[in-house]
């Protein structure tokens, strides 16, 4: 989730700015913007996806091209069972998200998150203070490994 976005956005970026045209979308998470108890080393990561795209775009100005971020919560897949706990109950389809990714990086949408409902919880989070987001994550976190059981 770092080294290998940092190598190809590096790589294609240049090629596409020397070109004057393109398109880079990176997939992050919303867990980007959360601390989460239990996926430590999944959120910064995403984290560092997020903020990489952000200041690539700063570096992009003017060249003919755009980055988007794409930041889905989470998703119908086997990523939960995986990781040893149950879907959350809002969880999307994977199909609707990458419509709505490919749609916001041909708008030139630097930042995608979809569904409004993870636009409501990002930001009523961010309200909160550190300490009192990562009680709220931890609770959510261990409902969804017990409900896994």
């Amino acid at each position: 989730n770092v080294e290998s976005v940092t190598l190809l956005c590096s790589l294609f970026g240049a090629d596409m700015a020397d070109r004057g045209k393109g398109k880079i979308m990176n997939i992050s998470s919303l867990g980007a913007f959360i601390p989460d108890p239990w996926f430590n080393v999944y959120g910064p990561s995403k984290a560092f996806e997020l903020f990489l795209t952000l200041a690539m775009q700063g570096e992009m100005d003017n060249t003919g091209v755009s980055m988007t971020v794409l930041c889905p919560g989470p998703m119908k897949t086997n990523w939960a069972a995986n990781a040893g706990k149950a879907d959350s109950k809002t969880a999307c389809d994977p199909a609707d998200i990458a419509v709505k990714g490919y749609e916001a990086m041909q708008m030139g949408e630097l930042v995608c998150i979809p569904g409004k409902m993870y636009h409501f919880e990002k930001a009523a989070l961010r309200l909160l203070p550190y300490g009192a987001q990562v009680k709220i994550i931890k609770i959510w976190q261990k409902i969804l490994i017990n409900r896994n059981k």
